[in-house]
């Protein structure tokens, strides 16, 4: 695939900044029913899913499939910057019409801090997947990355609509592609993952874990994340222990947001973070577990977005000040050793992971690589 394919993605991508001026201008002045507003936007999607058909080489459609789909993503993560700079007030007058009749919503604090994340990391990793294929070169690290952070975003951004105070509009529909494409690239990158390695390399590895200091130190904080995830669990579940009580009227109030997004982000920790933690102590305990590398990178990407939308929505000034992070010392150094901790760990247990795989890839010997390796190369390119 050609590099002018990657650069065509990028400056076309700063096309939503006049879209979203001329649409605002043309329909700000009058009222207009939530059902004409998700035609407009469909109407939008569709003009940019066909300028990436037309000025997109065959080759690289037939190549890639996803390819024209990161391109749209890129796009609609313009608009999310825009939204986020209109939300805090440094521009105006590019969606005031979209926000008042389209997706109210994204006027509260989570909805601004989800909306500067896409425009900024979700754009940054699609160019970084779009550069990757136009180079013919793999984007499985940053794509199972951006799955994370795209399912993490979605599992609280969409239910927490439906049952908090902003209620629902037709408008909510555009936002299932972003759930439903994340899990098709996933399942895809999923079945084209070869992990296997030679033996001599994976036997390196294969010590006990008083041996990996730095295994252990993950061990220890999966431990710890483990008890936070069912505190703060438990917290929002109106748990009558003294301690659940006391660190949401204290530490973190937002939890106590009429508008869910805190509520469901933790029981997003406590029904889906909290399984992959025991799985993964288990995976360092008991070399050898292929799924360890990809999934670290799942829960890295939606443990960056979680927190950063966490940690944004519980200072941001569109939260009532009585729910923000209590100003008292003590307590802004708990809740910050908590999230960054949070943010900051999976970040580097992911980086351990592709670094030294060894220590989760089967082992076989140099032939049977080879051959895996092959066979693999073989799948992608009949893929």
């Amino acid at each position: 695939m050609p590099a002018s394919d990657a650069t065509l993605a990028f400056l076309s991508s700063f096309l939503a900044i006049p879209v979203t001026y001329g649409v605002n201008i043309l329909f700000d002045s009058s009222e207009a029913s939530e059902l004409a507003v998700l035609c407009i936007g469909a109407l939008v999607l569709l003009l940019a899913v066909v300028f990436t058909w037309l000025f997109t080489r065959p080759e690289t459609q037939k190549a890639e499939p996803f390819f024209g789909v990161f391109c749209v993503f890129a796009f609609t993560s313009v608009m999310g910057t825009v939204i986020a700079l209109e939300l805090d007030g440094v521009i105006e007058g590019f969606m005031n019409f979209y926000l008042l009749y389209g997706e109210p919503y994204l006027r509260s604090a989570h909805g601004t801090l989800i909306c500067y994340w896409d425009g900024i990391a979700h754009y940054a990793m699609l160019l970084m997947m779009i550069s990757a294929l136009s180079w013919n070169q793999s984007c499985h690290t940053v794509g199972m990355y951006w799955v994370g952070s795209m399912v993490n975003s979605m599992l609280v951004f969409m239910p927490a609509n439906v049952l908090g105070k902003y209620g629902l509009k037709w408008s909510y529909l555009l936002n299932i592609p972003y759930l439903i494409v994340p899990f098709m690239f996933g399942w895809r990158a999923f079945r084209n993952q070869c992990d296997v390695i030679p033996q001599r390399k994976a036997r390196q590895c294969q010590q006990s874990i008083w041996r990996r200091p730095v295994d252990l130190f993950f061990i220890l904080y999966l431990m710890a994340a483990s008890v936070i995830a069912v505190l703060r669990g438990f917290a929002i579940l109106d748990c009558q222990l003294a301690i659940t009580k006391d660190y949401i009227q204290y530490y973190e109030p937002y939890l106590m947001d009429p508008g869910m997004y805190g509520k469901l982000q933790m029981l997003v920790y406590l029904f889906y973070f909290l399984p992959y933690y025991l799985a993964t102590i288990y995976g360092l305990l008991y070399p050898g577990n292929g799924w360890m590398v990809d999934w670290s990178l799942i829960h890295a990407g939606a443990a960056a977005q979680a927190q950063v939308s966490h940690i944004g929505a519980s200072l941001h000034f569109r939260t009532p000040y009585v729910l923000r992070v209590p100003t008292e010392p003590e307590i802004q150094v708990v809740f910050f050793a908590i999230n960054a901790s949070l943010l900051l760990v999976p970040q580097l247990l992911a980086y351990r992971c592709v670094r030294r795989p060894g220590l989760f890839c089967k082992a076989q010997d140099e032939n049977q690589v080879t051959e895996a390796s092959e066979n693999h190369v073989n799948h992608l390119k009949a893929a």
